[in-house]
């Protein structure tokens, strides 16, 4: 069991079929399969290591799943996260908080490149969403985590559909290019999501 974890953890964690791995019920009982039978555990209180030649070593605590080094029992370097809910964040890590370029991989598949400092996003991301969309451009965090497209970003749709300019809270706000994938295109003012005018 632990040559497989071994191999699977080893691959690229974006990949489909890798994600679907980790996802299913059976890596949880990979991993505490490993932790059953390995001679060579440490413990210390929460924390169980797996001292193997992996990229780093994997630890997992309250359920989740670290691939990286440690460095007075905190994050440090390159390591990749597996949440307890499924999802991945795959970059650099300072002082056990995320820091520099990274990967967040959520449940549904979508996948968010972007800049964390001290542990929170930066504005500026690149996401491919399960459905084929992409987004480049600005985000903020809502309260809850969630994000919404915010400030200049471009959208362009599975479907061939492209939005350039302006949104706000999630929706095409301000001033931008839609083009159509029939070659026709509206270039204005958007209120709320819709083509309008300007409120003053």
């Amino acid at each position: 069991m632990l040559d497989y974890l071994r191999n699977s953890l080893l691959r690229p964690l974006y990949k489909t079929r890798i994600i679907s791995v980790i996802k299913h019920s059976a890596f949880n009982n990979i991993i505490e399969a490993a932790i059953r039978n390995s001679p060579s555990l440490q413990r210390s209180s929460n924390v169980i290591a797996l001292q193997k030649d992996l990229d780093g070593n994997v630890y997992t605590q309250k359920k989740e799943v670290f691939i990286g080094s440690m460095m007075n029992g905190k994050k440090e370097g390159q390591g990749t996260l597996v949440y307890r809910h499924g999802e991945i964040y795959q970059g650099v890590w300072k002082n056990g908080f995320k820091e520099g370029e990274g990967v967040w991989i959520l449940n549904d598949g979508t996948i968010i490149n972007g800049f964390w400092l001290n542990n929170q996003l930066q504005p500026h991301v690149e996401i491919k969403f399960a459905n084929g969309d992409f987004y480049k451009g600005e985000v903020k965090s809502t309260i809850s985590g969630e994000l919404k497209f915010h400030g200049r970003g471009i959208l362009k749709s599975h479907t061939g559909d492209t939005y350039q300019g302006d949104f706000k809270e999630g929706l095409r706000e301000g001033y931008g290019k839609y083009s159509y994938k029939d070659g026709a295109n509206y270039e204005g003012y958007w209120v709320r999501g819709k083509k309008g005018k300007i409120q003053r």
